[in-house]
């Protein structure tokens, strides 16, 4: 969808299942992680939000620059709690998702990444789990979401 086409109940959309939905996921742990004075989050955000997004997903990149904001903001306030949140940031990962997208769009990034194709859910578990590992300085805890 180019950018002009983007209407309020695209974005609208976009911003429930983005935005929203995780708001309401740690609005209901954050504070029981509070009290333990312990915990880390590890949300899966996207690469849209580095340089320059990719053309045709307005309202997806705009709910996932405020996905960004959520994160960024519940992780400087819980940092004193004990609670490290983090997020990762993958470029296209080869899942059902791809298949609404335009081929296109799915080919230009693929030849945009050093190993010349998107990412597998593998690689994107491996990140995760780096974040989980006991042995990382930023960690503390246990939601994925």
């Amino acid at each position: 969808m180019r950018f002009r086409q983007i209407n309020a109940e695209d974005l609208k959309r976009e911003m429930q299942i983005e935005v929203y939905s995780l708001l309401n996921i740690l609005q209901t742990f954050l504070p029981q992680m509070a009290k333990a004075k312990c915990g880390r989050v590890v949300a899966v955000a996207t690469s849209c939000t580095v340089g320059i997004p990719p053309k045709f997903l307005g309202a997806y990149t705009i709910a996932k620059y405020a996905l960004l904001g959520l994160i960024k903001s519940a992780a400087a306030e819980y940092v004193e709690k004990g609670i490290h949140i983090n997020a990762l940031s993958p470029n296209m990962v080869e899942t059902k998702f791809l298949a609404h997208v335009d081929s296109r769009v799915v080919e230009m990034t693929a030849q945009e990444r050093l190993q010349g194709r998107n990412l597998s859910l593998r690689e994107v578990v491996t990140g995760i789990n780096y974040l989980f590992d006991e042995d990382n300085p930023m960690c503390g805890g246990n939601l994925v979401v």
